[in-house]
């Protein structure tokens, strides 16, 4: 039967470490003997460092709008990505001829791609239309919303819009943990990974940073995404590979990939390990 394409939609606000673990996941493909196909779908980007099989600015870029349409930068945005859809060849061509069908796209960070609704799953259809398994990879930087309340539920209702709008299976990340894991190990932020919200809120020193005036706001708020059990993080470390692994596994069982001379390799370690232990 045909093969199964995979496409990863790579989300999160600017700076929150996208185009960073694109690289790392296409440097890890390559380990694994996976080309990862990596395209780069933000028009005003200035530069990444993954090697990119596509770029949408050579379609339009957010300064030649600016210059044509009298747009703001988000403006701006919104119309080179309805210029995309309209010129839907485009995109085809640049992943028809690949012969390893898994893609990695890095998304802009404005929150205004997620709530103006036609843009992006009219983009997810289309994939899924050309027979993609279409997953979503939503990062969130530790350091920031580790050591502010406020910032760490402002970012999961964000998060969890995107996963509500674009109905599709998501992974979400606490990026950049290789910064804040000597500050907030791992095991000592276990409510942060499950947004546990009662204990989130039950600690005094958090509850400080809430502005008095919204705290009652933000407990209702904590109660509703407690009624919406979707949204969980997963730490990111992109020095250890060893996270970099798990990482990549969460995503592959979301895109349902099974590779398989992976798989084979998998089985012959494994039956190796097993004799050894003979």
């Amino acid at each position: 039967g045909e093969m199964s394409k995979f496409c990863q939609l790579v989300m999160g606000p600017a700076g929150s470490g996208k185009s960073t673990y694109c690289r790392v996941m296409q440097e890890h493909g390559k380990q694994l003997g996976r080309t990862v196909h990596v395209i780069n779908m933000d028009p005003a980007c200035e530069e990444f460092t993954y090697q990119a099989s596509g770029d949408i600015r050579e379609l339009i870029t957010v300064d030649e709008v600016l210059d044509e349409q009298l747009l703001g930068p988000n403006g701006g945005l919104l119309y080179a990505f309805e210029y995309m859809i309209e010129n839907a060849t485009w995109l085809e061509d640049q992943i028809d001829d690949f012969t390893e069908d898994y893609i990695i796209m890095d998304l802009p960070g404005q929150i205004e791609l997620f709530t103006h609704v036609g843009v992006l799953p009219q983009m997810i259809k289309s994939l899924q239309s050309q027979g993609y398994h279409v997953g979503g990879v939503y990062l969130m930087d530790s350091s920031v919303v580790l050591s502010d309340i406020n910032k760490y539920i402002a970012s999961t209702i964000t998060c969890l819009s995107a996963m509500l709008l674009l109905e599709i299976p998501h992974v979400n990340l606490l990026s950049k943990m290789d910064l804040t894991k000597r500050v907030a190990p791992i095991d000592q932020i276990s409510e942060y990974l499950t947004c546990d919200w009662e204990r989130l809120l039950a600690d005094p020193r958090r509850r400080e940073e809430i502005p008095p005036r919204l705290l009652s706001l933000t407990v209702t708020i904590g109660s509703l995404l407690d009624q919406f059990p979707m949204v969980s993080y997963h730490p990111l470390d992109v020095t250890d590979i060893g996270s970099v692994s798990s990482v990549m596994c969460l995503v592959d069982r979301i895109l349902q990939y099974e590779d398989d001379d992976e798989g084979r390799e998998r089985k012959e370690n494994e039956e190796e390990e097993q004799q050894h232990e003979e």
